[in-house]
């Protein structure tokens, strides 16, 4: 099936993009909790691994609001 240019871009349009902003929302909150409660260390692994892992946790929230 092809579709043109002008198809693919009315459909890309009309996707939710809310999914991306709540969880980025929700890890910088999180890292933001770790750097007030615990130690430097854990606060910058805590970083690495929340912000590493964003796009993962979009793709799971998409297929959990389809």
């Amino acid at each position: 099936m092809k579709r043109t240019l002008e198809e693919q871009r009315i459909e890309f349009s009309n996707q939710k993009f809310l999914a991306t902003p709540i969880i980025g929302l929700i890890v910088w909150t999180i890292i933001g909790i770790s750097g007030v409660f615990f130690s430097n260390f854990i606060t910058v692994w805590t970083i690495f691994i929340e912000t590493g892992s964003i796009v993962c946790f979009r793709f799971i929230s998409l297929k959990i609001y389809r």
